[in-house]
Formats: C-alpha cells, structure tokens, sequence
C-alpha cells in the first residue's frame, strides 16, 4: 500500500476498512484462530470426530466479532464459531434454538460451551449445521442485491415476515440482560450525553417512556442486517434464514431501527471508501420498505412510528457512549482512518439533533420517513 497523507482515503478494500474496527480481543482470537481449531478438534467435541486430526478439512470464513470456519469431517460439514465473548456462545445458541423451535429460518445448533487452550485465552464456541441453498452455502441478500437489485422487494417482504416470527417466539431460556430504549436512558452515560449536547434530559426521558409503554420485550437479534447476518436459502419463491443473533432480549423496534441505520452505515462507508454505491443503496432501500411491509403484514399493525424514534433516539445516544464515556475515540486507526471517530460521533450528533425534536415536538407520525431517519445523502 502507497504512503498516505492523511487528506483522503487510499484504495483500501472493504474487508481492511471493517478489520481496522475489531477489537483487540477478536485480532489476536483471529491471530491464533488455527490453534484454537486443532485444540478444539482434537478435543472430542465434534458428534462425529476423526480418528486423527489430518482427516479433517478446515475452511475459514471472516467474521467481525469471531473466528469461524466450516469443517469437513467424515462427509459431515460443520459450521464451527470462536468467540472472546464466551456468554455470547451461549446467548446465540440458545436464541437460535428458540427461534428453531418456533419454525424460525436458523441453523441447527449441535452444541455450545467454552474451550481452554493451553498459553491461550479460554474462547466460547458455537457448533452448527450450515445453511445451503441448491446444495452450496447460502449466499447474503447483499450479495444477491449487489447483483440483481430488482429482487429487493421480494426479498424485504419475506425478511420482515421472518423478524415479525423471531420477535413472536416464546422465550423459555434464560438469555441474561434485558437492554430496552428505558433501560439506555436510565444509564449514567445517557445522562451525561444529554447534558453535554443539551438536550433536556428529563423531558426526553419523560417522552420515551411514554413512547415506548406497553412495548413487550422479545428476543432481538441486533444485528439484523442484508450484509452479514440474512441469507438467502431458498428461490422460487425466496425464502431467508437468519445468523449470528448478538442482543439479549429488547423491545422489537431496535431491530426495525438498525435495518434503517444500516442504510446509513452503508452510505458512510461507500463515502469513506470513494465507492460508487447509488444503484446498492437504492436497493437497499426497497429492501428496508419492503421489510416493514412483511413485518406489518405479519404482526398485523402498523409501525409506531413514535416509538420507532424512541428506540433511534436510544441506540444513538448508547453509540455516543463509545465515544464520550468508554474512551474509544483514543483507539489507534490506521492513518488512512486518521479521525474517523470524531467524524462519525458528528454524524450521531446531527441525527440526535434532527431526531429529538420531532419526538419531543410530536411530530414523529405516519408521514416521516423511517428508511430516512439516519439518511446521509
């Protein structure tokens, strides 16, 4: 790569711009990703186990927040995920069977738990069944609306169907914490926020509780996105299933919200990375309309729209938090990502001062535009 000098993006590819954003815990897991494999192979964990570990045949896959590969091992694949998180394991786990037990599109879990590496950090661990489709793995609906955005629609409608389902399914495990736009604004950092960008605190409190009563919690994903975590397995008609659950268990409307900041997210980084993504975008658009469509039909209420502000408003004010109280805007970037933090952080704060007004002003109704809360164009 050329020397930089820190006016404008080099030609980088999207994979270096999201490893830049791991955490150290998740680059020196990836770091030492083959030993945490043989160690776990030859751990007799697997249902079926070679008899030695030069049968088996191991593919990484990338990941953001683990290591995963898919192993082969006496004609049986497995989808197996490394995580620092070891709770996480387990959350997804049980979460998936949850869902599976309520007819939901996931992978099969086959097992969960942790592993203790000799001269290694103990790592959790995720054994699946893969996800196919006419017998290869599935692909992501990104890849598939990067290709043929007029599937958009189609594929938005069974999708928000889907989440409509995860959001149904009963919970009988215990999935840990409770995080709801309530809980967010009842933190210390929400306050101090509020205070440093001058925003009445108790009034906006005030207003979320009431836009949020009555919300019942469910399990979330929090992760629910074209990009990584929808795949597409079947066609004719199209059919999705769902990966990588991050969240515990929320109000339902921060999913419905990160489809609409996902949008966003994607405008910034084709912005970062002097990508001509306009056809994309549109297509992920009619994705996110068509969502809330499937999720309406299915739920058989409208959007509150309202409370969709509320739960923005809250996942907003909690990303501030990584900036203004956790103390990560000092993380060391590559030079080409030179003040990237502080530029994304004026992002949240112009959203937030577009965002709690119409709240407060009770001019967040039918006529607003949810795909367009976070919209940087």
């Amino acid at each position: 790569m050329q020397e930089h000098d820190g006016t404008t993006s080099p030609a980088i590819s999207r994979r270096e711009y999201d490893l830049a954003f791991i955490s150290p815990e998740v680059r020196l897991l990836m770091e030492n990703q083959d030993s945490y494999l043989k160690y776990f192979l030859t751990s007799n964990i697997l249902p079926k186990t070679a008899e030695n570990i030069e049968q088996c045949m191991a593919q990484p896959f990338g990941g953001l927040e683990s290591a995963g590969f898919v192993v082969l091992v006496n004609d049986h694949k497995y989808v197996i995920k490394f995580t620092p998180e070891i709770e996480r394991s387990e959350l997804e786990g049980k979460k998936l069977k949850m869902w599976e037990d309520y007819h939901v599109n996931v992978p099969h879990v086959l097992g969960f738990g942790e592993i203790k590496p000799p001269e290694l950090a103990p790592v959790g661990y995720i054994i699946m069944d893969p996800i196919t489709l006419e017998e290869k793995f599935a692909p992501r609906v990104m890849d598939i609306l990067k290709i043929d955005g007029e599937v958009a629609t189609q594929l938005g409608v069974v999708s928000g169907i889907q989440l409509a389902k995860m959001h149904s399914a009963p919970i009988t495990e215990n999935v840990f914490a409770i995080e709801t736009a309530n809980s967010i604004m009842e933190s210390k950092y929400a306050i101090a926020i509020c205070e440093k960008l001058g925003i009445p605190y108790e009034e906006l409190n005030n207003k979320i509780k009431e836009a949020t009563s009555g919300s019942i919690v469910s399990l979330i994903h929090g992760d629910f996105s074209p990009r990584g975590n929808i795949l597409v397995s079947g066609v004719e008609p199209y059919s999705i299933s769902v990966i990588d659950p991050h969240s515990p268990i929320g109000d339902p409307y921060s999913d419905l919200v990160y489809l609409s900041w996902f949008i966003a997210s994607e405008q910034f980084v084709a912005r970062k990375l002097h990508i001509d993504n306009h056809e994309v975008i549109q297509a992920l658009r009619d994705f996110t309309v068509a969502a809330y469509r499937g999720y309406e039909l299915e739920t058989g209420r409208k959007i509150d729209v309202k409370r969709f502000t509320a739960n923005a408003i809250a996942m907003v004010i909690k990303k501030c938090n990584n900036h203004f109280v956790a103390g990560l805007n000092e993380k060391q970037y590559p030079p080409y990502l030179a003040g990237i933090q502080d530029e994304i952080l004026d992002i949240y704060i112009e959203k937030l001062n577009e965002m709690v007004p119409q709240l407060l002003g009770d001019r967040a109704r039918e006529e607003y535009s949810l795909i367009d809360l976070f919209n940087l164009e």
